[in-house]
């Protein structure tokens, strides 16, 4: 019996040295700590990480209080913030719940194309680059994405990452929202609207997205490029000809450009171009999935962010020679 008290009283001291222990701030060599913890990491890992990153914490001791605590696997990866005061059994609790993670964002602008969202991607310091020189194609299949292109795909919005998150991860993300604003934008279109998928309707918005000036004009827009579908008319814009150019464009789109063919020179070719040209915004999908019910075959920028739409040619050309000739 004696034994058995002696035995309940070292476990009852130990475990009380142990929460003493676990229970006093944690020394730091630095005021600003900050940690990255990665996908998978056991709680060693974490301890080791937090210890190089300037807390003075034995790895030990925090896979102990981690398994009493019962999150040895529940220590969410990301970038964190660690603040002074803290102590060992209170740090579990912060990285478990993610409160502490830092968060940067990103955002990707209406009308960008592929290529430029990824070297803005590739120029933004504290993302890591695992893409590396894949190709866009390299990149759609990766990505799963069963057009085979990239373009249109990447949803013009902000995105928020957590400092040394990998390039795919904000990709992906971005990616995967498109679908889905695309797919519910598809789910409820007008079903009078000349398309025969969700792909060849974020073709048409890519477009939609580059020609237009106000947002006011934007379903006006899509119903001139709808009609002329309907009417087996070739779309006639410029900027599905600028992007086949490609980097052969040098700002100034001449007669000579419009009158060479290729698969994106819509002045020569009837029907969509094969792939988006920009990455459309939700306005531009749903503008082109509910059209306004017009008349319109043409439209002619006023040269004030507004547009002039005509029903026919001769009214078209009178508006060319009054707002882009001044006649």
């Amino acid at each position: 019996m004696l034994i058995l008290s002696i035995l309940a009283f070292i476990v009852l001291a130990f475990a009380g040295l142990v929460y003493g222990l676990l229970s006093l701030d944690i020394p730091r060599e630095k005021a600003e700590v900050y940690v990255r913890i990665e996908q998978g990491f056991s709680a060693r890992q974490v301890g080791k990480a937090l210890r190089s990153s300037g807390l003075e914490i034995e790895p030990s001791v925090f896979v102990l209080a981690a398994n009493l605590l019962h999150a040895g696997n529940k220590l969410k990866a990301g970038y964190y913030s660690i603040p002074p005061g803290l102590n060992t059994l209170q740090l579990i609790d912060y990285l478990k719940s993610g409160k502490g993670m830092v968060f940067d964002s990103i955002t990707f602008v209406e009308g960008s194309t592929a290529l430029e969202i990824l070297t803005n991607l590739k120029n933004t310091a504290d993302l890591r680059d695992d893409l590396g020189n894949a190709s866009e194609p390299d990149l759609a299949r990766r990505f799963n994405l069963e057009s085979g292109n990239l373009e249109g795909w990447i949803s013009p919005d902000t995105f928020k990452y957590s400092p040394g998150t990998k390039l795919s991860e904000v990709l992906i993300n971005a990616i995967e929202l498109q679908k889905s604003i695309l797919d519910k934008a598809w789910a409820s279109r007008d079903l009078n609207v000349p398309l025969n998928n969700p792909y060849e309707a974020l073709i048409l918005a890519s477009i939609v997205e580059k020609e237009t000036g106000r947002a006011s004009d934007r379903a006006a827009i899509a119903s001139v490029f709808e009609n002329r579908l309907k009417a087996g008319m070739p779309l006639q814009t410029d900027p599905t000809v600028i992007y086949g150019l490609g980097k052969a464009f040098n700002g100034n789109l001449t007669r000579k450009h419009l009158e060479t063919d290729g698969i994106y020179n819509t002045y020569l070719r009837t029907g969509l171009p094969p792939t988006p040209i920009c990455s459309p915004g939700k306005a531009a999908l749903e503008a082109v999935l509910h059209p306004a019910k017009t008349n319109y075959y043409y439209f002619v920028a006023r040269g004030d962010g507004t547009t002039h739409f005509s029903e026919n040619l001769s009214e078209h050309n009178v508006a060319v020679r009054k707002y882009q000739l001044g006649k």
